[in-house]
């Protein structure tokens, strides 16, 4: 009972996020005693359902120090996978290196996110896009991600591998009709292409031509995300809108875009963002002012 109750409140849609994720660590972390102290009430599937879902909870987590989430979320992920070595579960498997790729990739220490790649590699040969095609595109979504954070190596070819990952998870999403995903896609593929744009190597042509096409993906992103719901995401999409218009030469709709994300952004919640966009529409006022 605990465990179906923490799995409710862990993929509840409902508007107290935080209040829900909080009772899912708390009724997952019971479910996790209980399998461990009476091994005879849970089948393998059941704890690894259970950790996976604790792992989950974790990473979704909003309230705490980040590191500490993270530290808790890696622990469960690597009893999970302990427990993986006994079971035939591609779908477990899959949630498990999904979720350890996302945790690198967050985390972002050396080797990190050379680490993350593997891990939604090795995701993506437990899913299918015949199968599990929801799942298939997030593990793409998310191998994307973590290709455009890859600093070591070939820039150019691992920001390319990110658009191309991501074009497959955006490609899929449209098919299923998955909004939620859609947008994450259009999002990261906005900014994707604004950073293979601003790299010294890729050429004059070239570069016009990823600014059109992420500035295309950047207005079906800040169409999609529903403001009130989701202010932070709102205000990043229109603060990456308002970059890629910068480097088009649009200084005016930039300055528009970029007065829509500080009406989203805080500074307590994102300050690093916040900071960007007033910097930029700082900066445009006094161009245009000509000062």
């Amino acid at each position: 009972m605990a465990a179906t109750t923490a799995t409710a409140l862990l993929f509840d849609g409902a508007p107290d996020y935080d209040h829900n994720i909080e009772h899912a660590i708390q009724f997952g972390q019971l479910a996790a005693s209980i399998a461990e102290s009476h091994p005879e009430l849970v089948d393998l599937p059941g704890r690894v359902a259970v950790l996976t879902n604790l792992s989950t909870a974790f990473l979704k987590r909003r309230q705490g120090d980040p590191d500490w989430k993270l530290a808790q979320a890696e622990s469960y992920l690597n009893q999970t996978l302990v427990l993986l070595e006994e079971a035939d579960d591609h779908n477990g498997s899959g949630i498990v290196h999904n979720n350890f790729g996302l945790l690198l990739t967050n985390r972002g220490e050396s080797g990190d996110i050379e680490r993350a790649v593997e891990h939604h590699r090795v995701a993506l040969t437990h899913r299918t896009r015949h199968r599990d095609p929801t799942d298939w595109a997030t593990s793409q979504l998310n191998l994307g991600f973590a290709y455009s954070r890859l600093g070591a190596g070939d820039g150019v070819k691992s920001v390319r591998s990110a658009i191309l990952h991501t074009a497959r998870a955006r490609y899929v999403a449209r098919a299923l009709q998955e909004t939620q995903l859609i947008t994450l896609t259009e999002h990261n593929l906005a900014a994707q292409q604004r950073q293979l744009s601003e790299m010294d190597e890729i050429p004059i042509e070239e570069q016009s031509r990823l600014l059109m096409r992420a500035e295309v993906s950047g207005h079906e992103a800040v169409k999609l995300i529903p403001s009130a719901e989701d202010p932070l995401r709102f205000g990043q999409a229109w603060l990456n809108l308002g970059q890629i218009l910068l480097a088009s030469g649009q200084k005016r709709d930039s300055m528009r875009a970029f007065e829509r994300a500080l009406s989203a952004l805080s500074t307590d919640q994102s300050p690093a963002d916040a900071r960007t966009a007033s910097r930029h529409l700082m900066a445009l006022a006094m161009d245009l002012a000509g000062c």
